[in-house]
Formats: structure tokens, C-alpha cells, sequence
């Protein structure tokens, strides 16, 4: 899948990329692998200059798009906290029904990104039944 994410992103020659028109079909074209590895890269860095790099070896969608999307979830989880009194509660979730949490720690030592070799996280699910009359959200 990852590697047909990057030919597909990876398609157009050089004259075509540099044909306005190409550029507006190749901005309609990308791939969620480019999405997420931008998202993923700033969350951890928030280093423009990373992002754009990855961007120009094709890896990531550029800066000024993370930012875009990033604004737009924010802006949809205000919006959900609004319609809830404060709370985030995620679009499938039915007010009104019983919820179920399962919550757990998470600790390694192991190997760890800070190089402190120890990992402290917590996991947390909401699970919620199922009714066959529920509308299934509408996810923009």
C-alpha cells in the first residue's frame, strides 16, 4: 500500500508538474500516506523546515497544508465540544446510551525517543452497542 501511494503521488514528469494545470491535479490527487506522515512529522517536531523536506522528496504533503488541516480539526473538535456542553465526544457516539471505557497504563522500558529507556502511556477506549435504526455520522 505504501508503495503504491508513493508512484501513484509520484506519477507526473517534471514538465507536467510544472504545467499549472497538473499542479491543481496533482494537489487533487494526494495520497493519505502524504497526509499523515505531514500530520505525524510536525506533531512530533513542529519543524516547518522537516515538513517541507519531506515534501519536496515526496514523502509528505507540504507545510502549508498540514496547517490547513490542522486548523480544520480543531475547528470540528470546538465545534463538537460546543454541541456537548465542553465535552469532546466523538460523532458515532449516541447520547443517551451506555458508554463502556476500557483504560489501561502502558509502561516499557525499553528504547524510547526521549532516550530515558522507559515509557509511561496511557491507552483509553469508548465503545458503545450498536442500534440498526443509528444514522451513521456524517465525517468531513
Amino acid at each position: 500500500m505504501s508503495l503504491s501511494q508513493t508512484a501513484i503521488s509520484m506519477c507526473l514528469t517534471e514538465k507536467q508538474s510544472n504545467n499549472n494545470k497538473s499542479k491543481t491535479l496533482r494537489l487533487s490527487r494526494e495520497m493519505p500516506q502524504q497526509l499523515a506522515v505531514g500530520l505525524a512529522v510536525h506533531q512530533l517536531t513542529r519543524s516547518k523546515e522537516l515538513v517541507n523536506m519531506l515534501h519536496g522528496f515526496g514523502m509528505a504533503v507540504e507545510y502549508n497544508r498540514v496547517m490547513r488541516v490542522e486548523a480544520q480539526i480543531e475547528a470540528t473538535v470546538l465545534e463538537r465540544m460546543e454541541q456537548n456542553g465542553g465535552v469532546y465526544l466523538p460523532p458515532d457516539i449516541v447520547k443517551g446510551r451506555h458508554v463502556f471505557f476500557a483504560k489501561d497504563n502502558v509502561d516499557f522500558a525499553e528504547d524510547t525517543y526521549d532516550g530515558q529507556r522507559t515509557l509511561h502511556g496511557t491507552a483509553m477506549t469508548i465503545n458503545q452497542k450498536k442500534d440498526p435504526q443509528d444514522v451513521k455520522p456524517e465525517l468531513r
